[in-house]
């Protein structure tokens, strides 16, 4: 079964996956393979869940089903750009130009997927090569073919009128669309970061009307968030 790494975005709607709650996801921590950490995997299929300490105990019985990878949140620079071809392999051309003020590394070192939204803008997600290479590795060595790779932070659930935030892997982990999102500093206080991303879609008239919360750590205060940010929080 071949990888879909060309276009990997995730196509979540609320509370569901791409999978239609059928086969299986696998969550993969920060640092691996390299780290040696344990992985989260949920069966769909069965309702069940569970956690391993190296990806080749995955219990067999699920290693014949649909297998998505959601990849560590940070390690994809999820961003938008608008390039004038439909062609494909011209697309991926332009993309390192286009995104050439956000791109810290190389653009040759870099993996640039995309897909294009409805507005005929492209959502794109740029990863390290060496990063992915790593990733697929990992899984081939553990006798895994999955079906599809995703950034974790689309996994988070889509409200109405609403981003979707997350504390996980000591990262706050942002949804703000169907295939947009950013990791943020996570801590008691607001990051900068978001605060920084709300405004500036509220100056482009595509602000949410709320922000939901998951996974709020203790001490969280969902009232001060909401005064900071100038929005309902809710958790």
């Amino acid at each position: 079964m071949k990888t879909r790494v060309s276009n990997w975005l995730g196509t979540m709607n609320a509370g569901s996956t791409a999978l239609g709650r059928r086969g299986v996801e696998l969550r993969l921590p920060p640092g691996w393979p390299e780290k040696n950490t344990s992985v989260t995997w949920w069966n769909h299929a069965e309702d069940t869940h569970g956690r391993v300490e190296n990806v080749t105990q995955l219990p067999t019985s699920l290693r014949s089903a649909p297998i998505r990878i959601w990849t560590p949140a940070a390690d994809t620079l999820l961003t938008k750009a608008t390039v004038p071809t439909r062609s494909r392999a011209r697309i991926l051309q332009a993309l390192p130009y286009a995104l050439e003020d956000q791109l810290i590394d190389d653009p040759d070192t870099l993996h640039f997927a995309y897909v294009r939204e409805s507005d005929g803008g492209l959502a794109v997600a740029v990863t390290q090569r060496a990063r992915l290479n790593a990733w697929l590795d990992g899984l081939k060595a553990a006798g895994l073919r999955p079906t599809s790779l995703c950034p974790a932070s689309l996994s988070l659930p889509l409200y109405p009128e609403a981003w979707t935030a997350a504390f996980a892997d000591n990262e706050l982990w942002v949804r703000a669309g169907l295939n947009a999102g950013f990791v943020a500093a996570a801590g008691l206080d607001p990051p900068p970061l978001l605060g920084a991303a709300l405004k500036e879609a509220a100056t482009q008239n595509r602000g949410p009307q709320q922000l939901v919360v998951l996974n709020a750590p203790p001490g969280f205060d969902a009232d001060t968030w909401g005064r900071q940010l100038a929005l309902p929080v809710l958790t």
